[in-house]
């Protein structure tokens, strides 16, 4: 219960900074490949966590119905 909300707490805090970052390139009308390459690796870093708990709570699912459709 508390690892579900440090997580929902931490991918919150990615998604912010990677709006962040965006409004940051939207209000300085600089297109430059530094700006978009930091926006684009916070949200790099995003994708890659979401993904990796994807991974985890498919593992962790996929046992748990087998052994509760086997009961």
């Amino acid at each position: 219960m508390i690892l579900s909300g440090i997580i929902s707490i931490i991918t919150g805090y990615l998604f912010y900074q990677t709006g962040v970052e965006a409004s940051n390139i939207i209000a300085s009308d600089d297109f430059t490949a530094g700006n978009v390459n930091e926006l684009l690796n916070k949200y790099g870093k995003l994708l890659l966590i979401m993904g990796i708990l994807t991974i985890i709570s498919l593992v962790v699912l996929i046992p748990l119905i087998i052994v509760l459709i086997s009961l």
